[in-house]
């Protein structure tokens, strides 16, 4: 048989060949280390470095959102406590002077209240509107019944005055009289006017 190889022959040529070839695995495995090493520590610290900036980015969120938190809940705070004294003070105030007569100054009764231009402050700005349309229709409404009862006052006034001309009026006539069923009626007609 051409090229058989026997047992004695393959154990003195194998041990060089198998011997070379672990030695040249090892020098391509160290080679490729050497090659793969500096790439791997520069993925390690890239990883590392993301790592620690994404830490600090989740750090200043949590500190801007406690911050923004705090200014939302102080603001809001503020915006009830507002809401609050307008609906459960100065409103109320203003009715009972308003129904006791007094004047009302619109400006003194509904101060303008500051708020900062974001969303919380347009709802502070539509308080605001709110509480001066309150007051001004309570002082309008208090203008017009004032209005009213002096219309009263007066018609009240010239009926007096008409009732006692008729009733001057009345007495006149009954002093002139000399018949006794025009007397009759004069006095008839002079109580109805004095009821």
């Amino acid at each position: 048989r051409p090229g058989a190889v026997d047992t004695e022959r393959w154990q003195q040529a194998a041990p060089p060949v198998l011997d070379r070839l672990a030695n040249d695995s090892t020098e391509m495995g160290n080679r490729f280390q050497d090659r793969a090493e500096p790439a791997g520590y520069r993925v390690l610290a890239q990883a590392g470095v993301a790592g620690v900036l994404g830490f600090l980015a989740l750090i200043v969120s949590i500190f801007v959102s406690v911050r923004i938190g705090r200014e939302l809940v102080r603001d809001l705070s503020r915006l009830r406590k507002d809401a609050h004294e307008v609906s459960g003070v100065r409103l109320p105030s203003v009715m009972r002077r308003l129904a006791a007569g007094e004047q009302v100054d619109v400006e003194t009764e509904a101060p303008h209240l500051t708020y900062e231009r974001d969303e919380i402050g347009q709802v502070g700005q539509a308080l605001n509107t709110l509480q001066r349309a309150a007051v001004e229709a309570a002082v309008k409404q208090a203008d017009m019944r004032r209005g009213v009862s002096e219309v009263f006052v007066n018609l009240a006034r010239r009926n007096q005055v008409l009732l006692h001309r008729q009733l001057t009026l009345l007495d006149t006539m009954e002093r002139r009289t000399e018949n006794s069923d025009e007397l009759a009626d004069l006095f008839r007609l002079d109580h109805l006017t004095t009821r």
